[in-house]
């Protein structure tokens, strides 16, 4: 396998490790939205860049809810430690651009290591 396929798979099974580890964080039982966020976070995750670049406007409408209830739940997710802000990005929006920020998964409030959940559950089998 070569290194770069080998790359993908780990940060696929990462992201996807990410999302099962935050719905089960307690902290997050009251907050639907902020966990239906995370799986838009996590379909916008790119395995080449590590990052995921999430428009709030475009997730309110993926959320169902209003862009204000969206920034709420996006706070919580970096409260909780399962996001970080890693570049903000702005195009101007009167040119008919767009805004997105780029976001980082995190470990989450126990600050797991995903890549050893990773190891760790390939030698469950």
């Amino acid at each position: 396998m070569t290194n770069a396929v080998e790359q993908k798979r780990v940060r696929n099974a990462m992201r996807y490790k990410w999302l099962e580890l935050l719905t089960s964080d307690p902290g997050l039982n009251n907050h639907a939205i902020a966990v239906k966020l995370a799986a838009h976070i996590m379909s916008r995750y790119t395995w080449k860049t590590n990052v995921a670049m999430v428009s709030m406007n475009a997730a309110a409408k993926a959320c169902g809810t209003d862009t204000r209830t969206v920034m709420r739940a996006r706070d919580k997710l970096i409260e909780r430690c399962w996001i970080r802000l890693a570049q903000p990005y702005s195009l101007d929006a009167a040119d008919g651009g767009w805004s997105a920020n780029t976001y980082s998964l995190s470990g989450g409030p126990d600050d797991y290591d995903l890549a050893m959940h990773i190891r760790l559950d390939a030698t469950d089998g």
